[in-house]
């Protein structure tokens, strides 16, 4: 059997035996409406179950939300393959009601814009990490009273904390509603906003604030790499292995009343493209190719859809079942009386009883 294109390195620690210890890069694409795998490192979530932050090929992946990486499956013939990736939601719906932020340049003081995918400061009046917030997490900064002239809006990555956790460094990925661009953040001073967060890998599912639907999210890209480390170090051993890299066909969400929550992402391979069923999807987002602003975008398949209204409430039904009580009659067999009846003679009559039925209201 032929063996994987790994690195050197590896192969001599295997056959040396060397103590080795393993964990995963995880390369995630976030949900979006682009009609193709996106190319811009920023269009990316990037994850590892090791204990800390690891740099590879210019990304950071962070540790924390990561709970499996599931089996990978192998065959001699080429076929479509299923993994999972199960995710920690515990953080979902986590928000801060109030917090006071000032924008600065990196590490700087004062007041100042952070240009479109460049880093920055902020300066808050709350402990972001005691309040649950860590490193790698994506957060969307809120006005409470939206005012023109002002940034009523902007997303970040939290990349360190220090003082206290009041002084953030920060990756503006905000993306301007109208121009679906990336934007910079305005300088601000001491401006009181609220703070939701917002990795999408968490809250894909249940991301109620934008148009952001399954069709968003299946068949976006995943890829999973398996590095091999020294354990007493963590010094990285040779070059990661690519181990998975396929397209999401299903989000599951579960939580319970003891544990933690999680949401687990089904993945199947590349081939998985070649073996799915083809179909049309019948919902107004995917018609209308709408962006995640609600806006329909150049990906419709006719020019004509983007004003097509027509699939607008095809994801709207009712589903109700009524039950109802009704008299239906019945035979019923008697012991005839007198003479006839010692000699086992016996009479039919109706008898009236009751019964419940059910009444299909559905509405499609």
């Amino acid at each position: 059997m032929a063996t994987r294109n790994i690195s050197s390195d590896i192969k001599t620690a295997f056959n040396n035996r060397d103590p080795l210890t393993s964990y995963h890069l995880i390369k995630f694409e976030k949900p979006s409406n682009l009609p193709f795998e996106a190319t811009n490192a920023n269009h990316y979530v990037y994850l590892t179950d090791a204990p800390y932050s690891v740099v590879y090929d210019g990304n950071e992946y962070v540790p924390g939300s990561t709970v499996k990486v599931g089996k990978v499956p192998e065959t001699i013939e080429a076929k479509a393959t299923n993994m999972t990736l199960q995710l920690s939601a515990v953080k979902l719906n986590k928000q801060i009601a109030r917090v006071a932020v000032t924008t600065s340049t990196l590490g700087g003081t004062g007041t100042a814009s952070i240009n479109a995918g460049q880093t920055g400061t902020l300066t808050v009046d709350v402990d972001f990490f005691k309040s649950g917030f860590y490193p790698g997490d994506e957060v969307v900064f809120t006005r409470e009273s939206p005012q023109s002239g002002y940034q009523n809006s902007f997303r970040v990555r939290l990349d360190k904390f220090y003082s206290n956790g009041t002084k953030i460094d920060v990756t503006n990925l905000t993306i301007n509603e109208s121009t679906n661009l990336a934007t910079a953040i305005n300088g601000v001073t001491n401006l009181s906003y609220s703070v939701r967060y917002e990795n999408p890998e968490i809250t894909a599912l249940t991301n109620s604030q934008s148009a952001l639907s399954f069709d968003n999210y299946i068949n976006r890209s995943v890829t999973i790499y398996r590095v091999f480390a020294n354990p007493k170090d963590g010094t990285r051993i040779g070059d990661p292995v690519l181990l998975f890299k396929g397209i999401i066909s299903k989000g599951t969400l579960q939580e319970k009343a003891s544990g933690n929550a999680t949401i687990t992402w089904s993945l199947a391979s590349h081939w998985g493209d070649f073996v799915r069923v083809q179909g049309r999807l019948t919902s107004d987002e995917s018609h209308r190719a709408l962006d995640a602003f609600g806006a329909s975008t150049d990906a419709v398949l006719r020019p004509e859809y983007k004003d097509d209204r027509g699939f607008e409430h095809a994801e709207t039904a009712v589903n109700v079942t009524a039950q109802y009580t009704d008299i239906e009659t019945r035979g019923k067999s008697v012991r005839r009386g007198g003479l006839a009846g010692w000699f086992g003679g016996k009479k039919y009559k109706e008898e009236k009883f009751e019964v419940t039925r059910d009444l299909d209201l559905s509405v499609n």
